[in-house]
């Protein structure tokens, strides 16, 4: 049986024995020994004549010419101007500019240029304006999400820029979605309350291990119940350890590898929860449950108390106990906004375009009252 005919990656000089244009992702570059050089052409039939007449040109500046070829090289390694895709921008732009950036910004911007680009993408207005335009046109982001994309790219494109790799920033074209905000949908004090009492309540006789599949459900419910008073996200309350629990304060380790301290002197039912919760650990890790898990505790526990999952047609997730919590300091605990930030650990900014919810009318009468009153004292 013949063998399948291999794909053509390779075509040669017709003047030089040792010199050949290789396939390299899908873009020509000319070889010749240990030394390459990217032609800026796709790998196609088409471009053959193109990219062979490049590597002819290239090879007798090389053998014939080594002085100037030498300069030319210095050059190139001085201005990079081997970097022709976006993807070689791209690891050139994380060594200069992400080396100290967080694991999140790092998947951020992974994230966007797989979403933006091709993995042949060069580094050509004309190529890089009509990607992203297609992306724009056929992609299914939320506004918030699609935001954060295209700033993203912004940032790499801004970046080549300023290296002269592309001549303008494609991004600047695409006008930023307008996010438009709602305000959170929380849980009532009922609710909170009927979800509790799913949790102290024992499993069904015919769980295995029926009295620990009990005690680590209880578990949970401090961990729910934790992500209620204190406003924590769900995996800074998973990453806790019993080494950060002082006795007037804990550490949460937030996004971004940032830590950041909760006050426990005033708020008495989270020292007690924290000692119950760390009494059944038996380990540092106070609550060793995936997030995953957790959240499928908490959606069996709306379910089964009926706790309506869904709000006004947005969805109420464990994630809303946080803002329930920045609520209850707002306006119950009346803090200002950016000591609410500050315990919720995250910019004051964000915090009032996603979190905050308006006072009422009752609320701000008892607020002012309390300062005309002082006022006149």
């Amino acid at each position: 049986m013949p063998r399948p005919k291999q794909p053509i990656n390779k075509w040669y000089s017709k003047k030089y024995a040792k010199g050949y244009v290789e396939n390299r992702n899908g873009l020509a570059h000319a070889r010749h020994g240990d030394n390459r050089k990217a032609l800026k052409l796709r790998f196609t039939p088409e471009n053959e004549r193109a990219a062979v007449k490049l590597l002819d040109e290239w090879l007798d500046l090389k053998l014939n010419n080594p002085d100037e070829y030498k300069r030319q090289r210095l050059k190139a390694h001085r201005n990079e101007e081997q970097i022709s895709t976006v993807y070689e921008l791209y690891a050139e732009y994380k060594r200069a500019r992400m080396a100290d950036k967080s694991k999140l910004a790092h998947n951020r911007m992974n994230t966007a240029v797989r979403f933006w680009f091709p993995e042949d993408c060069l580094l050509e207005y004309d190529t890089l304006y009509p990607a992203m335009l297609r992306r724009v046109s056929d992609h299914t982001l939320g506004p918030a999400y699609y935001a954060k994309m295209l700033q993203a790219a912004g940032r790499l494109m801004e970046y080549g820029v300023a290296r002269g790799c592309v001549s303008r920033n494609p991004c600047a074209l695409f006008e930023r979605p307008k996010i438009v905000t709602h305000e959170p949908e929380i849980f009532t004090d009922d609710e909170v309350r009927r979800i509790m009492e799913y949790f102290n309540e024992p499993v069904p006789s015919h769980y295995t291990d029926h009295e620990n599949t009990t005690k680590r459900k209880r578990q949970w419910g401090r961990a729910v119940k934790l992500l209620h008073l204190t406003g924590m996200r769900v995996n800074e309350a998973l990453k806790l350890k019993k080494s950060d629990v002082h006795p007037n304060h804990f550490l949460i380790h937030g996004k971004g590898d940032y830590y950041r301290e909760f006050p426990t002197k005033h708020f008495p039912e989270v020292r007690e929860l924290l000692r119950e919760a760390m009494d059944f650990a038996t380990g540092d890790r106070i609550f060793n449950i995936s997030s995953d898990k957790l959240r499928k505790w908490f959606n069996d526990a709306c379910d089964m108390k009926n706790v309506p999952r869904e709000v006004k047609g947005r969805k109420r997730t464990l994630h809303k106990l946080r803002a329930t919590a920045e609520h209850h300091f707002e306006h119950e605990l009346q803090l200002p906004a950016h000591v609410v930030a500050d315990i919720a650990g995250h910019s004051l900014t964000t915090y009032k375009k996603h979190y905050r919810t308006r006072m009422r009318a009752t609320t701000l009468d008892k607020f002012i009252e309390e300062k005309v009153g002082a006022g006149k004292g």
